[in-house]
């Protein structure tokens, strides 16, 4: 039946590619939320609360060419994609907002001029069908839900028309409509095949596009607006248009898709037990995750108290021994403290002390290259075999003078890929904040080293990180800062997302390490040591304000190690292949991916560490495959509302986010 005519047609609006409006009740608390289509990447962005803002994004499905529309297909409450396929007269649709799982249902096919979908429940039944508006012969077809042919057909409308449909009257049932652009008036009847009994003024402005919900906050059903050339919502109160709501949007260009999030580890995070011997499976009684340091010392009590005693109290378990201390000391020092050892193979290797019980690992060498050759290096591998019985060897592997001293420059180098798989764990060190601070300093070097490292190492091999905690001590040249505490537990966060199961951090402050022009972190730095010459001249004195940056990263890290061993049931146990996205709600400075994020599953449930790895603000959107409702934030004493199983939330520079499900 056909409306009053329009005076000049005007061209119809498709909510196919490109950016375009879906409406649907995405959570099912009985209103009508917004959303917004991204036809490149073919998903909606989901607002629940009409707020502007995106708190969900369903998965990607079908063509840049398919019509979206939304439905509550299986009468759940929840609306759920769908997609008009017209080259084949196909309907494909979801059950779910949050998993990629669909069906397909073929329809009668339209006219050549096309066909835009409508959700709608035409027997109040609570499950909705469908219907195709033809734009050539203005005719609806009707579907009564996902499953069943098509029931009724009814001409209505006239050339640029564009379809909607509501319970108008409140009664249970839909009823539809259309909304003509010409004279931007809404035409609506409450039932298949009657006139329509309802029409608006007119409102908004030519190229807004329809359409219709019971809104927030609202009792009846109403239409409302969607303005492309702004992204704004217009809601009406009610059929009269006597009020309404505008919503902004985000522009949808800047949610950016990224490769966050991190898979491997499936079947158990390679790892050892205290003495060394390897294991996949967490145990809270064999596990053992190392909280290293290099403790660099001429001898025990450098710093006027005893250093493992020190360690202990800061919450480190291991300590790399330098040439300048005895085994002996080291040994009869030790005590009985927690500390263990990682003593070098060419500086005091003894058969005798491999059995001793605080001697956790040995290096083979200590970042081989130059003149050391896989030769020399196996040489030395092999002569450790045939004499000890401890079964753990390290390497440290030396950082590439291309870079900010970090990572591994070339993943097909043969020398690489040797040190990765000569002993039975691999170290990496990596240092990339420089003097003076560099605004947009990534972190991304150690994301890229870390993974390299754990490609090029054998399966069974834990991987270990050497983050930079140390700042050069001496002026003119190429010169490398102390990091903050937000940066280094950012530096270490970003090495176990990307394979990580230990750290040896660089380094403790003392003689040596002023001796070769390098301050570490101390809980109280000395202006020098006694005898202490760098480069013919005596050891420079650092600032007071780099010794109090020494200082505090010193005290950060006890609390930082604290938090890595409530950390160890998670970080040791298998990683969760769902899959999930990560997007960005706007562009960043620096870095493609900025967010990294790796999903674990542990004794104590479910954790999610997201990381971001440069100096920026940055907000995000996770979007869960599992159904979670809330999520608790560790270390922060907050908790996250999870609408739709996605976690929306900001990230400040360098921010370290583990939710708990």
């Amino acid at each position: 039946m056909g409306l009053p005519a329009t005076e000049t047609p005007v061209a119809f609006s498709t909510a196919a590619a490109g950016t375009s409006r879906l409406v649907g009740d995405f959570d099912g608390e009985g209103h009508s939320d917004v959303a917004l289509w991204d036809g490149t990447h073919v998903r909606g962005l989901l607002d629940r609360n009409t707020d502007g803002r995106i708190d969900g994004i369903t998965p990607a499905l079908g063509l840049s060419t398919d019509v979206p529309f939304m439905g509550d297909w299986d009468g759940d409450g929840v609306e759920t994609l769908a997609l008009y396929r017209k080259s084949t007269n196909q309907v494909i649709y979801c059950n779910s907002n949050k998993t990629g799982a669909f069906s397909v249902r073929s329809v009668t096919a339209v006219g050549a001029g096309g066909g835009i979908p409508i959700r709608g429940d035409w027997d109040g039944n609570g499950t909705d069908g469908f219907a195709i508006y033809d734009v050539s012969t203005f005719t609806f077809r009707f579907y009564q839900n996902m499953t069943a042919a098509s029931f009724a057909s009814d001409s209505y409308g006239n050339p640029g028309d564009l379809p909607v449909s509501g319970d108008w009257n409140n009664d249970g049932s839909d009823g539809y409509g259309i909304y003509r652009p010409s004279t931007r008036q809404f035409w609506l009847t409450n039932v298949i095949g009657t006139p329509a009994t309802i029409s608006t003024p007119d409102i908004g402005n030519p190229g807004d596009l329809p359409v219709a919900g019971k809104w927030h906050g609202r009792t009846n059903w109403s239409v409302g607006l969607f303005r492309p050339s702004t992204m704004q919502f217009f809601l009406y109160d009610d059929l009269n248009l006597t009020n309404f709501q505008a919503v902004t949007w985000l522009d949808p260009q800047s949610v950016i898709s990224t490769s966050g999030r991190q898979v491997f580890y499936t079947s158990g995070a390679p790892h050892t037990n205290s003495v060394g011997v390897f294991r996949t499976s967490y145990s809270s009684s064999a596990s053992f995750l190392p909280l290293g340091i290099f403790a660099i010392g001429a001898s025990v009590t450098e710093n006027g108290s005893n250093m493992f005693q020190q360690l202990q109290s800061s919450g480190f378990n291991l300590a790399m021994l330098w040439p300048t201390m005895s085994d002996t000391e080291a040994l009869t020092a030790i005590g009985t403290t927690n500390v263990k050892l990682i003593p070098r193979i060419q500086d005091f290797f003894s058969p005798a002390n491999d059995a001793n019980s605080k001697v956790f690992a040995w290096y083979v060498w200590d970042e081989p290259q130059g003149a050391v050759t896989r030769v020399s290096l196996q040489d030395r591998y092999n002569t450790y075999l045939s004499q000890a019985v401890r079964p753990l060897f390290h390497t440290n592997l030396p950082p590439s003078t291309t870079g900010p001293l970090c990572g591994i420059s070339n993943n097909t180098d043969s020398y690489w890929a040797t040190m990765a798989a000569l002993g039975d764990a691999a170290s990496l060190d990596c240092y990339p904040v420089h003097e003076p601070a560099i605004a947009h300093v990534t972190f991304e070097s150690i994301a890229n080293s870390i993974t390299t490292l754990r490609t090029l190492a054998p399966t069974n091999r834990p991987v270990w990180f050497t983050p930079q905690a140390w700042a050069t001590n001496e002026s003119g040249g190429e010169r490398w800062d102390m990091p903050t505490p937000l940066e280094y537990r950012a530096s270490v966060y970003t090495a176990f997302v990307h394979g990580a199961t230990g750290l040896i951090s660089f380094a403790r402050d003392g003689f040596v390490s002023r001796s070769g022009g390098v301050l570490g972190i101390s809980p109280a730095p000395a202006d020098n040591y006694s005898g202490c010459v760098h480069g013919g001249t005596t050891c420079l004195v650092p600032s007071a304000a780099k010794k109090a940056a020494s200082q505090a990263l010193w005290n950060s890290m006890a609390g930082m190690n604290s938090e890595l061993n409530t950390m160890k049931p998670v970080l040791l146990s298998p990683s969760k292949p769902d899959a999930y996205t990560v997007d960005l709600l706007g562009p960043p400075n620096s870095g493609t991916s900025p967010i990294r994020t790796l999903l674990k599953t542990s004794p104590s449930g479910t954790y999610l560490i997201a990381v971001n790895m440069i100096n920026d603000n940055l907000e995000a959107v996770i979007q869960l495959s599992t159904a979670v409702t809330s999520a608790v934030v560790q270390f922060e004493n907050r908790t996250v509302a999870t609408p739709l199983s996605a976690i929306r939330d900001t990230f400040g520079p360098f921010a370290v986010h583990i939710y708990k499900f």
